[in-house]
């Protein structure tokens, strides 16, 4: 395996002076990019020393250019590697290599200390690291921002290469140095992971012109430059300027973005209380076919410029709810829950008095306040008694469709998505549209006025500084390459979490659980009636839109490859589960029957959700433990997975130098020198449920 790797002199042979460039305009002037796929990849060791200090050390390094591995076992070597790509290819600030690493954040807490870094933009956190780039010119960027997934599923979607992520073959509890051996096998695993990245970015590469230049630095990033092409920079000249002329009107001031940020919440996740801690047997679940694109296509947003407001009465504020998209400060007294779910989250919420916990949502308050939108209000109003309420401060905006050329693009993206479906060659095509798909929400509610992250070399942190939010708001407003208005996110959400929480209602006791776009409910054939009523609905909100928007709506409503039709929005049906068991939000077990594609033999298959177990371990673990039939019991709030069996890892960020001697498995001592890095250790998970959680859940059922 060993003749798979370059000597790390015949990096100066590769003619890295010679290689094709591309040139890219950025705020900085004109910067020229070697035309090539470069990936680098580190292994390390964790453990802790004789101070009981944690320390992990580096010993592999693999550079993949253009196809021409290179490994490296230290800091210097892989230095003296970096120093002869700088050198041969004649790079600095002006003329650069990207070097793509999946996971740049980790990499980069290794590596902060080895090079001279003038430019290392997180993304919206300061250890969530996007690129890096050095004196030298070499541009770190991060590849699983750019995929949005892991190098296995990088792999399963490559079109032109044929590979596999290796698992297995790197036994991560054995301590390794740089002078320990490594087998076939395991330099297999290292070759394979920066094939991966290599093959990844080469397709990226053949996809847009074979230009590294046309390569956003995050996924996020495909869909804002097709997005802008069909809105503000559209071919047809009178639509690219009434879309700016939109987007010039469109503007919020500080104090009125601030509001909207506070009144935006993500999906609706939660479970009935009634059901927390108990088995629910023949659960149906039913999710919303692509949530927030239908509700983009088939509800109304703001679409004109904010109006402070103050409402006369009650009657008048009721009418403002009516006839326009309204942004108000409201504060409920006396409120108290009637339906079979609470609302309004304990996050969002401003001077709660005396309010009963259920589980992050409200159940009811002497006194509560928060921003909201009317959407918001009359999710409150069918499920809270209410004494009285008051409003303080509203903004309201005109009520309508969003811009045609807007909606066109993304119904594109879904008719994209479900023709492409499993269709054989069509592979790249259908990943791309369907992450676009996913990413035109997300770039509606992208935070405008984020901490300002300022690399200090000289520290080897950022200093952060808060953003003068009149200042950033201002900017935004008037940038040339806006194509979104921020309030259009908070809708969008606030629609979907309404769609969600009405179905809630309406299902009653026989509710179980439901997550942002999902719902779990027993005695489906009761409530069928729900759904085609709902599914009616939506189809008439669909061909409302389209009329308005003069859009044809078989847009709107693609076929699968197999010709079965698929419209946006709806209500589908996602699956039957013969047991169904939650402990709150983000935990539940499921169990269900399965066939054998081979032999029709039927079977009963158990899956958990929990966030901070992989299932893929844990679950072979439980089932081993407790048997079929004690599983379901033994998942409570007790339950206890040990280091191994869930397949999760603490992180621990080590900013100081460690030095010291370690001796491998080999028997090998070695003195290690490492400035940096993150310490991996493998964990246990226990359930941690509150007593005042399971206080409340069992008050609440005593009383049913």
């Amino acid at each position: 395996m060993m003749d798979k790797f370059q000597p790390i002199n015949n990096i100066m042979s590769l003619g890295l002076e010679d290689m094709p460039t591309e040139y890219k305009r950025s705020g900085r002037g004109t910067i020229e990019y070697i035309n090539v796929p470069v990936s680098y990849d580190i292994e390390t060791t964790s453990f802790m020393n004789d101070n009981n200090d944690p320390v992990s050390i580096t010993y592999s390094h693999c550079l993949n250019i253009d196809g021409n591995l290179f490994l490296m076992r230290t800091w210097a070597e892989f230095k003296e590697a970096i120093d002869m790509m700088t050198s041969w290819g004649q790079l600095h600030e002006k003329k650069r290599v990207i070097v793509y690493v999946h996971h740049l954040a980790y990499e980069f807490q290794f590596m902060k200390h080895h090079f001279n870094f003038i430019n290392v933009p997180p993304n919206g956190a300061e250890r969530k690291i996007m690129t890096a780039l050095t004196d030298g010119g070499i541009e770190f960027r991060c590849s699983y921002m750019l995929s949005g997934t892991s190098l296995k599923n990088v792999a399963k979607n490559l079109v032109s290469f044929d590979i596999k992520k290796m698992d297995g073959d790197l036994d991560y509890s054995l301590m390794r140095t740089p002078e320990t051996s490594l087998s076939d096998e395991e330099l297999g695993y290292i070759i394979n992971d920066v094939v991966i990245i290599e093959y990844y970015i080469r397709e990226l590469m053949m996809d847009n012109g074979n230009n590294i230049t046309k390569i956003p630095a995050t996924q996020t990033g495909f869909i804002r430059e097709y997005m802008r092409n069909i809105t503000i920079k559209n071919k047809n000249l009178k639509k690219a300027k009434k879309y700016r002329e939109l987007m010039s009107n469109l503007t919020l001031t500080g104090d009125e973005y601030l509001a909207n940020r506070e009144a935006f919440s993500g999906g609706f996740t939660h479970a009935n209380i009634q059901h927390v801690g108990k088995v629910a047997t023949n659960v149906t679940a039913r999710d919303f076919a692509s949530s927030y694109p239908g509700r983009m296509l088939t509800k109304q947003f703001p679409m004109g410029k904010g109006e402070i407001y103050y409402p006369k009465s009650k009657d008048d504020f009721f009418d403002q709810l009516e006839n326009y998209c309204c942004l108000f400060y409201v504060k409920f007294s006396g409120i108290a829950r009637t339906a079979n779910e609470s609302y309004l989250s304990t996050y969002k919420a401003e001077h709660k008095k005396t309010y009963i916990n259920n589980n992050g949502r409200i159940d009811q308050a002497v006194e509560v306040e928060m921003w909201m939108t009317e959407v918001d209000f009359e999710c409150v109003m069918m499920s809270y008694e209410i004494d009285d309420f008051d409003v303080f401060r509203m903004y309201r905006y005109e009520r309508g469709y969003l811009p045609t050329e807007f909606i066109e693009g993304m119904l594109k993206l879904y008719a994209d998505k479900t023709e492409l479906k499993d269709v054989a060659g069509k592979e790249a095509e259908y990943n791309l549209s369907k992450g676009m798909l996913n990413s035109t929400y997300g770039m509606c509610v992208t935070d405008i006025a984020r901490d300002i992250f300022t690399w200090d070399d000289l520290t080897k942190t950022h200093d952060i500084q808060k953003p003068v939010i009149e200042e950033v708001t201002e900017e935004n407003n008037q940038s040339k390459k806006r194509f979104l208005f921020y309030p259009w996110g908070v809708w969008i959400t606030a629609h979907a979490r309404y769609e969600l929480f009405e179905a809630v209602v309406q299902l009653g006791d026989d509710y179980v659980y439901c997550d942002t776009d999902s719902i779990y409910y027993t005695n489906a054939e009761k409530h069928q009636r729900v759904f085609d009523a709902k599914n009616e609905e939506i189809m008439q909100g669909i061909k409302d839109a389209c009329d308005h928007h003069g859009i044809d709506i078989n847009l709107a409503l693609p076929k699968t490859p197999d010709g079965v039709v698929k419209p946006i929005g709806v209500w589908d049906f996602d699956g039957f589960y013969t047991r169904f068991k939650t402990l709150g939000a983000k935990r539940y077990m499921v169990e269900k029957e399965v066939t054998d594609k081979d032999t029709g033999e039927k079977s009963l298959e158990i899956n958990i959700t929990v966030s901070g177990i992989n299932k893929n371990k844990a679950v072979p673990w439980l089932l081993e433990e407790y048997g079929h039939d004690g599983i379901f019991e033994a998942f409570d709030h007790e339950l206890h997975v040990p280091e191994g069996a869930c397949g999760k890892s603490t992180h621990t960020y080590i900013d100081k130098a460690r030095v010291g001697v370690v001796e491998d498995y080999e028997g090998n001592s070695y003195e290690y020198l490492e400035m940096s890095g993150i310490h991996l250790k493998e964990t246990f998970y226990t359930m941690k449920i509150s007593s005042e959680l399971r206080e409340f859940a069992e008050e609440m059922q005593k009383k049913k």
